[in-house]
């Protein structure tokens, strides 16, 4: 092998290594959010414009070296004074009510926000989804959703994902 050939494997070696977190889930996020991490974590902040209604604060803070993995969900909203968090471990999956959080949605009415999330497998293949969606009732139906409108849920981030050899050393 030649001298050049050893030196570029090096730099790929050395790139690697110093990957981080988010550059695992940058290219999944949806343009309103953005991503920070520390050294076990990484931080998930999106800005969403829920319906042209209202703008609502969604972030994760997502640990996926623990035993299990596991995600803490914020949503705040400012005109209403809204700040709620959550945490789940890996294999839990569901969507929540935001306490006191609901949106005007055009023809059907009033919804409930819900943060949707699934948390599923461990460091090697962690299965993550991530996102906001809106129910409501009329006359004793409650529909969310792609029933209530095309333009829900709002997905944040859909995937599955390779943290092992970031989590080394980092349980």
């Amino acid at each position: 092998m030649t001298l050049l050939k050893h030196v570029f494997l090096l730099l790929v070696t050395i790139a690697v290594a110093n990957a981080e977190f988010c550059d695992m889930i940058k290219p999944d996020l949806p343009d309103s959010c953005n991503c920070t991490e520390g050294s076990t974590s990484l931080n998930m902040s999106c800005t969403v414009d829920m319906l042209d209604v209202d703008t609502i604060g969604f972030s994760a803070n997502l640990a996926p070296c623990g035993k299990p993995a596991s995600l803490t969900l914020r949503v705040t909203e400012a005109d209403e004074g809204i700040d709620w968090s959550t945490q789940y471990d890996s294999g839990e999956s569901g969507e929540v009510p935001v306490p006191d959080l609901s949106i005007d949605v055009p023809i059907f009415g009033s919804a409930g926000v819900y943060a949707v999330y699934e948390i599923d497998g461990d460091a090697s293949a962690l299965g993550i989804a991530l996102g906001l969606d809106a129910c409501g009732t009329v006359l004793g139906i409650t529909k969310c959703g792609s029933s209530v409108t095309s333009e829900l849920p709002i997905i944040l981030l859909n995937n599955t994902y390779k943290f092992d050899s970031f989590c080394n050393g980092k349980n």
